[in-house]
């Protein structure tokens, strides 16, 4: 049964008229607009769940590389594996490239990027995928060394990989999406929806806890924000459920002359 409690927490925002919990058209990575031909893609997180749910759509829009990271050696060669079975099947021409990384570890992501750099690889788009859960005890009762290791994840480990990717391609360095424009470096974060990952399942979630969204809504999503049609939201936070459709419509982008609306941080800093 739909646990109505848990699907009221997790109502999405309701600025635009339309909302998807599958994927559409205007999404499809198969759209010649949408088209990633020529392109390196990078995914943190992408050995199983939504981060390889992107990295298959990307494929399925012909990009030329995909690089899939992952701390589990196994899953990821399996994801690999798994990816390079689909992409030829359907007669696809993307490169998957598999590479052990703990996003959170510092070493190990100088060392990705390190080597990505003497290989001649330059990573076009960035997908920030990777997520540590953190522990399920209160904060004061979790310990220092469990909260910290869960930000290295969700915090620092977004702006080391951000600042490799900004600097492969001799940026000088400011202020991340407030004063880069998207012609350089387009900057777009959004809110996944709730899918029933493995991971999901690993935390006690099933089927009929809530009305669960198709992982790839968020894997076709994420493909048409690398897009110049998704140029207008570069800097903000939006919902891979609202239909792109209404985001460009003149209602909507009257709304972006706020310069603070769907945006993240605190006013007066």
């Amino acid at each position: 049964m739909i646990n109505p409690d848990i699907e009221r927490l997790i109502a999405i925002l309701q600025v635009v008229p339309t909302f998807h919990k599958r994927p559409y058209p205007a999404i499809s990575p198969l759209r010649p607009e949408l088209s990633q031909l020529g392109k390196t893609v990078l995914v943190t997180g992408a050995a199983e769940g939504i981060g390889l749910s992107i990295a298959r759509n990307f494929a399925r829009a012909s990009v030329s590389k995909v690089i899939i990271l992952d701390v589990n050696r196994n899953a990821l060669f399996a994801a690999a594996s798994q990816l390079r079975a689909e992409i030829e099947d359907a007669s696809g021409v993307t490169i998957v490239d598999p590479r052990v990384c703990s996003v959170g570890d510092i070493s190990e992501s100088d060392t990705i990027w390190s080597s990505l750099s003497k290989e001649g690889i330059l990573v076009d788009v960035l997908v920030l995928n990777a997520v540590c859960y953190g522990p399920e005890e209160p904060l004061l009762n979790s310990g220092r060394d469990a909260i910290w290791s869960s930000s290295d994840v969700n915090v620092r480990a977004l702006f080391v990989h951000t600042q490799h990717f900004y600097k492969q391609v001799g940026h000088v360095q400011q202020k991340i999406a407030k004063d880069v424009k998207p012609e350089k470096l387009q900057v777009i974060s959004f809110q996944l929806g709730e899918v029933l990952t493995e991971s999901a399942k690993r935390h006690g979630y099933i089927k009929d806890t809530i009305e669960w969204y198709d992982e790839d809504l968020s894997g076709q999503f994420a493909v048409w924000t690398a897009t110049p049609e998704a140029a207008f939201l570069h800097g903000r936070f939006v919902f891979a459920a609202w239909d792109v459709d209404d985001m460009m419509s003149e209602e909507f982008q009257e709304h972006l002359a706020d310069p603070y609306y769907l945006k993240v941080g605190i006013k007066g800093l």
